[in-house]
């Protein structure tokens, strides 16, 4: 091999590197950990839903940890469950411990079921299959996948639902929710704090939210692909965790949900360098 060709290799070798190119996104099933040019996550060792760590780009974490009331870990990144001033309140991801955590190539995979034998109230045995799926370098580097599939086939829920929960630590940080109105012509914005029990907000196009800190412009873009549903923005500041924990909410069918509903939310995670709030989102998101 020449000087020229080392040279060369070398050159490419340092962009690969300097670019995120280079770095491979790594799952580690006993640890329980993933970790890519751009996040460092941590599930918890026995609850396979909690998300006990959430880093970005060597960010503090951003999502919080606490305990529910019956001992099981509740305010992480990413918990599910009907609105909980509602009468018939029900938790479909994230009390009681049983499931299974396993790796795929660039990905997580979860299987759970939030039991009624956990003894926690509202608790739902409904089976809920989750995909983390990340990306190696690249815009697409900064956004993470969660595909989730609810299985009401033996029982069934009468009930709006949320079928998956970002939060972003802490919400007097991340207090902006910022949004398209219903016609996607216009970018609303509303203040978390506004909403400590929740604000059902219909007036939105169903695409995408962010959760946004004015002060540093940085936070979380989410994006909700549709389902075949109707949905809601819920917008939750939440007093327990002190996260932001706006989120979707899917509105019940005539006769409830029933079979399998699948649905796939993208998380893209920004700065002031990739993104300024517009109705036009990043690359990669």
């Amino acid at each position: 091999m020449t000087k020229r060709t080392l040279l060369i290799v070398a050159i490419l070798a340092a962009v690969m590197t300097a670019t995120g190119a280079a770095t491979a996104v790594n799952v580690d099933p006993v640890a329980r950990t993933v970790s890519s040019s751009t996040f460092e996550v941590q599930f918890s060792a026995t609850n396979p839903e909690e998300v006990s760590s959430l880093r970005w780009n060597d960010s503090v974490n951003l999502t919080a940890t606490g305990a529910t009331h019956c001992g099981d870990p509740l305010e992480y990144f990413g918990n599910s469950w009907v609105a909980p001033d509602s009468p018939d309140f029900k938790s479909l991801v994230g009390w009681g411990q049983t499931g299974s955590w396993t790796a795929a190539p660039k990905a997580a995979n979860i299987d759970s079921v939030s039991e009624s034998a956990s003894g926690c109230y509202g608790t739902l045995d409904i089976p809920i299959k989750t995909t983390y799926r990340f990306w190696d370098n690249g815009p697409v580097a900064n956004r993470i996948k969660v595909a989730r599939s609810f299985d009401f086939t033996t029982t069934s829920l009468a009930q709006d639902f949320r079928p998956y929960i970002p939060r972003l630590y802490p919400a007097d940080r991340f207090n902006n929710v910022i949004y398209p109105d219903v016609t996607g012509t216009t970018l609303m914005t509303t203040a978390s704090s506004d909403c400590p029990f929740g604000c059902q907000v219909t007036d939105w196009d169903d695409s995408w939210f962010a959760m946004h800190d004015p002060a540093t412009d940085t936070g979380l873009i989410v994006r909700q692909a549709s389902s075949g549903y109707d949905t809601d923005l819920w917008i939750d500041n939440d007093g327990a965790s002190e996260t932001n924990a706006t989120g979707v909410l899917m509105l019940q069918p005539a006769g409830g949900f029933t079979g399998k509903v699948n649905t796939n939310t993208f998380l893209c995670f920004y700065d002031n360098s990739t993104w300024t709030p517009s109705l036009t989102l990043p690359n990669g998101c």
